[in-house]
């Protein structure tokens, strides 16, 4: 009888060991857990636009590892968790239902199409998750959805002033291009509006496809046309051999375009061909803009030369990080209340949103490649 007690009090301090033990390491992974706010990145990792997607992680990255750096926000750390949309709708859906069945996600960084960004909103908005997005087509934010915040200026704003710089130079008849995605017949459209409000004439307004490489059949189109221009709404992959088949086919004119042409690599595919385009980007010209000398500088050392859209996600982060400092358990609502009253001044300049979200900062900056470079015009 005493042996088999001793037995008994032997598995009940045993278990109550055990039990120890796995309190104290869920107390350890709370604790984890607590020292640190999670952010989704999200953008296309792979695919045609990868490099879109490896500028804004890097971007996101650098922004997250200079607060981290300084203590982080009140002693918790900030932490990336980086998703793949490919720039495809369907994925940008499936993206954001992995991201809000993920409670320990405070916000997201992304999207960068329009085309993932305007689906993907729906869900964050179900979850009360904020996101801070470049996405510039103004349907995003004319959903009357609470938990957008846009860091760029929007279609409509980089179209019509397109359209205007086009216009007072001269530019009389224009024929268009647009690669049907949410981006880039957005912002076509708003510039082919805007050109007519003004005068101008629209002589062709045709759709291609995102990785369509043979473009001659429709240029050959537009040849027979003899525009002053061709504007062309969509990404640099299209872009750069649509400049280059210009001039294969004996096309002087220049190729007009928006941000998503505004990227080494459309330089880089184009070659000299590129000579002569003109093109618009959303922000601050970043090489000459004081405010964005240290962010360049450190971008430069550690990834190379960066694309159109990185510095919004390095900003995004930063406005996020600004809205924590008030309070770094805000989450869902009360994190949306807090982005709601940002006043921010960094890279871009002063950062404050509209009630739709948009942001008030609408500054457009005109390019035209010289010697194959961008130049500020």
């Amino acid at each position: 009888m005493f042996l088999k007690y001793k037995k008994f009090l032997f598995l009940v301090l045993a278990l109550f060991g055990v039990g120890l033990l796995l309190a104290g390491c869920a107390g350890t992974q709370q604790k984890a857990a607590s020292s640190t706010i999670k952010v989704a990145v999200v953008g296309p990792m792979t695919g045609a636009q990868a490099k879109y997607g490896e500028d804004w992680k890097n971007s996101a990255l650098l922004a997250i590892d200079e607060i981290n750096a300084k203590g982080g926000i009140k002693g918790k750390k900030l932490e990336a968790v980086i998703f793949d949309d490919a720039a495809d709708p369907k994925q940008a859906v499936s993206v954001a239902q992995k991201i809000v069945s993920d409670p320990s996600i405070v916000a997201v960084i992304g999207h960068v199409n329009s085309g993932c960004s305007i689906p993907a909103s729906k869900i964050y908005a179900q979850a009360n998750v904020p996101m801070l997005t470049v996405s510039t087509n103004p349907e995003l934010t004319q959903q009357g959805l609470k938990n957008i915040f846009r860091v760029a200026p929007t279609d409509n704003v980089q179209g019509s002033f397109a359209a205007d710089f086009l216009f007072k130079k001269g530019y009389k008849n224009i024929a268009i291009l647009q690669d049907k995605s949410a981006y880039g017949q957005g912002v076509a459209t708003e510039f082919k509006n805007s050109f007519e409000k003004l005068g101008g004439k629209v002589l062709a307004f045709e759709g291609v496809t995102e990785d369509q490489k043979d473009f001659s059949a429709i240029l050959t189109k537009f040849k027979t046309l003899n525009p002053d221009a061709i504007y062309f709404g969509g990404y640099y992959p299209e872009g750069a051999l649509i400049t280059k088949q210009m001039r294969d086919l004996g096309m002087k004119m220049p190729l007009v375009g928006p941000d998503g042409l505004y990227d080494p690599q459309f330089l880089k595919i184009a070659g000299a061909a590129a000579n002569g385009d003109i093109i618009t980007n959303i922000g601050l010209n970043i090489e000459t803009n004081p405010n964005a000398k240290d962010f360049l500088a450190a971008y430069k050392a550690k990834y190379g030369e960066p694309g159109a859209y990185g510095i919004f996600a390095y900003e995004a982060v930063k406005i996020l990080a600004a809205a924590l400092e008030k309070d770094p358990t805000a989450k869902g609502e009360a994190l949306i209340k807090l982005l709601d009253e940002t006043n921010y001044n960094g890279v871009l300049g002063n950062t404050t949103f509209a009630p739709n979200g948009d942001t008030k900062n609408k500054v457009i900056t005109v390019y035209e490649v010289k010697n194959d470079k961008f130049v500020e015009i």
